[in-house]
């Protein structure tokens, strides 16, 4: 393929705006999904944890608790941490 120095600038120009978007679609779409994501899964290991551990407590002798289960207090606590964290609201 025999670019002429018209065509070149064009070429140039197109490969720019296909860097821009490829940018823009990672840091405005993709980063922020995958960062929900592992605060995600991080606040659910987070609240099981600390479930857990009330297990062992008073509320725990009176009111059993299952392993493996947590509040949506407890998740909502800790997502919302992990979200500050990194820059979201």
């Amino acid at each position: 393929m025999i670019l002429t120095k018209k065509n070149q600038k064009y070429f140039i120009q197109f490969l720019i705006g296909i860097f821009a978007l490829v940018g823009w679609f990672y840091w405005f779409q993709w980063k922020p999904v995958k960062i929900k994501q592992k605060c995600h899964k991080q606040a659910v290991e987070s609240a099981i944890l600390h479930h857990s551990k009330s297990k062992n407590s008073l509320i725990g002798k009176f009111y059993p608790v299952e392993e493996g289960t947590y509040t949506e207090k407890d998740y909502q606590f800790y997502l919302d941490q992990c979200l500050d964290s990194k820059g979201f609201e």
